[in-house]
């Protein structure tokens, strides 16, 4: 995001005379844009460290997290920084329609809420409304950025990158009926149905539409109840047993029942490539590795060749007292 008020540039790498707390690339970073960032950070250092918790008070600040909090604002910022330069210097900007239904959903908002309740939700997210806009004209670029580097679905996102994208995050791709470990005779007859799937398998003339019959009747996943064509998941994401039969299976082949503790699982193999769909999000596995495997790195690398200059204000900011 810009910051909230033009201001003359400062020569890099010296001490800007305004009263910024941040400069990148001789451009003042707000002290509402910084804000944001690190509460951003923050939420997502707590989330990552407990992806179960509850929202609830946070736990004290510690000095080393309140450095690498403070470093991690800087960071975020340095990218937006980085995306609206590279916007500009390849020629891409927004043009009155691209931004009239930012504007659009804004004054619904604020119809909505109330103007001074749409205010006070925008201050307690964002600190200042200048930094929501900001984030979302800069988002906007990016996603206009990256349609002119790589097309807006991914397309000319070299089948290389797609394959080393799907090699680095061990993806698999698969259908699987799971059935609940339990006592008692239902779930007994759940296993014996389940045994008797992977007999049918072998010799159906139309595997796939027996795999979601068996998905959407007999299966206990709601993940996979959700994708019934097929799911894409990482290394880890299911048992262990379950990824090793996986490994064994050719595409399109089927495996028996294999036992975990978290229940009994068939699965299915099915081919995996950059046209595969991926979540709910309705993109492909092109777009992804276009998306994680080139574009955010060279987002990254952009940002980290833009010189950042604190002021005394910022590197001596009580990080911790302003969080908590």
């Amino acid at each position: 995001p810009a910051a909230s008020a033009p201001a003359a540039s400062a020569p890099s790498g010296a001490a800007p005379a305004a009263a910024a707390p941040v400069w990148i690339a001789g451009e003042p970073v707000s002290a509402a844009e910084l804000w944001f960032w690190l509460r951003f950070a923050d939420r997502h250092q707590r989330a990552q460290a407990h992806p179960s918790a509850a929202p609830g008070p946070a736990a004290a600040i510690t000095p080393a997290e309140a450095a690498r909090l403070s470093q991690t604002a800087v960071d975020l910022a340095r990218q937006s920084s980085a995306l609206r330069a590279q916007a500009a210097a390849q020629g891409v900007a927004l043009t009155p329609s691209d931004l009239a239904p930012l504007q659009q959903e804004w004054d619904r908002q604020r119809r909505l809420y109330g103007s001074v309740e749409y205010r006070r939700i925008v201050m307690r997210m964002y600190g200042a409304e200048t930094v929501m806009q900001d984030l979302a004209r800069t988002d906007l670029l990016g996603q206009r950025l990256f349609a002119r580097l790589y097309g807006e679905r991914g397309e000319r996102c070299p089948d290389a990158a797609v394959a080393d994208y799907i090699h680095q995050a061990g993806l698999q791709h698969l259908q699987y009926v799971r059935v609940a470990p339990g006592p008692g005779a239902a779930v007994q007859a759940r296993l014996q149905r389940l045994q008797d799937l992977a007999r049918q398998l072998r010799q159906a003339d139309d595997p796939d539409a027996l795999m979601e019959q068996a998905i959407a009747t007999l299966g206990e996943d709601e993940a996979m109840l959700q994708e019934p064509q097929g799911r894409v998941v990482g290394a880890g994401v299911l048992p262990a047993a379950v990824e090793a039969a996986y490994q064994a299976l050719a595409d399109g082949q089927s495996s028996g029942v294999v036992h975990t503790p978290q229940g009994a699982y068939l699965l299915r193999r099915l081919p995996l490539h950059g046209e595969v769909i991926q979540g709910a999000t309705g993109k492909t596995l092109r777009y992804w590795a276009a998306y994680n495997g080139l574009f955010k790195p060279q987002v990254a690398a952009w940002a980290q060749a833009l010189p950042v200059v604190e002021s005394p204000t910022w590197q001596t900011l009580d990080v911790a007292r302003l969080l908590r």
